[in-house]
């Protein structure tokens, strides 16, 4: 009997700063089918294996409204199977919240063998993806995953930090409306094998979260890979990532641009 598919519908919005209620899983397969005869589709994924953020929920709900307010269906899962079944034809985009796997060894990692090749030439027919935070802390012993994301997370100073962020690109469509300089809170990554040819969108002055002064930390950009368009934004650690307006219109944008919408 071919296994049966679970979703996860989010059928709740974000309050700034407060704890979400859970959200259960239902076996939805045949709904979301009907569903998706009607509407565009956006997977959000948020399956780790490694740190578990404690702003998933609230990164989930954020998205699936964004999607929604966009005449779009979204459809949350961890199931990694929908990978593995090559079951992701319906989706015109995948949004990646922290979906953070092992550091220390390659047994964390689920995107490999039958589910990454499905995975790359979903890519390659036409698919976009959004990486938000831990989306890079992820598939460290899958060097084609970091070359798609753009990166790899290296370290981060402790805690949540206020800090400035510079706009690169103001003609990039996910900082529309914003200063050239804003201030935002969050915990702020550091980056190794970080491709240089990416169109870096926001940076982080390192002074500004009491580092070293010096050359400014990418934070957000958007590239190509296989075809396929990839925005991701470092940002979204915290609760309060998800309830600010700004970080909000960067994510909704960048999810448009991904879309070739910009």
């Amino acid at each position: 009997m071919q296994s049966k598919i679970y979703h996860l519908l989010v059928l709740i919005s974000v309050t700034m700063f407060a704890p979400l209620p859970a959200v259960a899983a239902q076996d939805t397969s045949s709904n979301m089918r009907a569903g998706m005869s009607n509407s565009p589709a956006i997977l959000i994924f948020s399956h780790t294996t490694g740190f578990r953020h404690k702003s998933i929920e609230a990164g989930v709900a954020t998205v699936a409204e964004i999607v929604r307010a966009k005449g779009m269906l979204p459809v949350a899962s961890e199931d990694t199977g929908i990978f593995e079944r090559g079951e992701l034809a319906p989706y015109r985009a995948i949004i990646f919240i922290s979906n953070t796997t092992k550091h220390e060894d390659a047994s964390g990692d689920w995107l490999i063998g039958t589910a990454a090749e499905n995975f790359r030439q979903w890519l390659r027919s036409g698919g976009a993806v959004v990486g938000i935070h831990g989306a890079s802390d992820s598939h460290f012993f899958q060097p084609w995953y970091g070359e798609m994301m753009g990166g790899y997370f290296e370290r981060h100073p402790r805690g949540v930090r206020p800090g400035t962020v510079i706009v690169k690109d103001s003609r990039h469509f996910s900082v529309e409306g914003w200063s050239a300089v804003e201030p935002m809170v969050d915990e702020w990554y550091v980056f190794r094998n970080f491709d240089p040819s990416v169109n870096v969108i926001v940076t982080l002055d390192p002074a500004s979260i009491g580092e070293p002064a010096g050359e400014t930390w990418p934070v957000s950009w958007s590239k190509t890979y296989d075809g396929a368009r990839i925005f991701y934004t470092s940002m979204g650690h915290s609760y309060e990532s998800y309830g600010n307006p700004k970080f909000r219109v960067h994510v909704a944008n960048g999810l448009d641009w991904a879309l070739s919408k910009k």
